[in-house]
């Protein structure tokens, strides 16, 4: 999923921008969709593209053709808010830990947690090439391929609520 190129920058902020599908034209659904990403960096903002257009196509895929274009779109900014909404909640409830969870920074002292949050942004970003690397490898022509991964995959899958039953199209592309 190239989720690159539904990313467009505005001054300082990256936008989603999402084409409705030609099948939804028949429902008076044309055109795209455009979303403020709410960051100036690329890394956070191709993440939250790829976590929208994912979250974009198993809400088409539960979509009905009786829907309008307002009605589609409302149902897209819902799912949008809501992802919004939980991230911040999060962040809130956590008082600004991404990546800790409330009862593991109860669990540790204040300042450690601090610095567990910060070594794990850092380590977030500096694997992510060498995560990459790995990743094309396992996934190329010389890999052990997709059946190797069928675990992880399939436990995303329920974790988002996506179907990834490899005997259907929408489940082979969400795998």
């Amino acid at each position: 999923m190239a989720s690159s190129r539904y990313l467009r920058r505005r001054g300082h902020t990256w936008f989603f921008r999402f084409r409705w599908p030609t099948a939804l034209a028949a429902c008076q659904i044309s055109g795209e969709l455009i979303v403020s990403l709410k960051t100036g960096d690329y890394r956070c903002a191709l993440h939250r593209a790829r976590v929208l257009r994912l979250g974009l196509e198993s809400l088409m895929s539960r979509f009905t053709p009786s829907k309008t274009k307002s009605e589609a779109e409302g149902l897209v900014r819902q799912w949008i808010d809501a992802c919004l909404w939980r991230r911040e909640a999060h962040l809130a409830e956590t008082d600004g830990f991404a990546f800790l969870e409330p009862d593991e920074i109860k669990r540790m002292d204040r300042q450690d947690a601090i610095e567990l949050e910060a070594l794990m942004r850092v380590t977030d970003r500096m694997f992510a090439g060498e995560q990459k690397a790995k990743i094309a490898r396992a996934f190329g022509p010389d890999g052990p391929g997709f059946e190797a991964f069928d675990g992880i995959v399939n436990a995303v899958g329920r974790a988002i609520d996506v179907p990834v039953d490899r005997e259907t199209a929408d489940g082979r592309f969400y795998a």
